[in-house]
């Protein structure tokens, strides 16, 4: 297993998400009034596959009530962060430890 910086999920919270399914975690951060955390639509490209990790997204950032405290942010710092995530993103495709479309080698913007 690989290192995990302080904060991440213990090996046993990992499997139990593993274990539980997409509505029964939906439904908990419902309960817990976080209304607008997935996106609707959505299928699986390999749905035998079981996914647990931290999310990162890139292209739709939905609405979160625990958000919405938060102060302005200056462009420059919304660029930065998101080119970190790129910038991750393919270092983890590289690794072979996430999938990207198109393959980690694909140019990304």
């Amino acid at each position: 297993m690989h290192d995990r910086p302080t904060g991440y999920l213990s090996p046993a919270a990992e499997e139990a998400l593993r274990r539980v399914s997409t509505a029964t975690l939906t439904s908990q951060l419902l309960k817990r009034g976080l209304r607008n955390t997935f996106l609707a639509g959505l299928i699986p490209v390999r749905p035998e596959l079981r996914m647990v990790g931290y999310a990162f997204t890139l292209r739709y950032i939905p609405m979160r009530e625990d958000l919405t405290l938060l102060p302005p942010t200056r462009l420059t710092e919304v660029e930065r962060a998101q080119r970190q995530v790129v910038e991750c993103a393919m270092r983890l495709g590289s690794e072979g430890r996430i999938t990207l479309p198109g393959g980690s080698s694909e140019k990304m913007v």
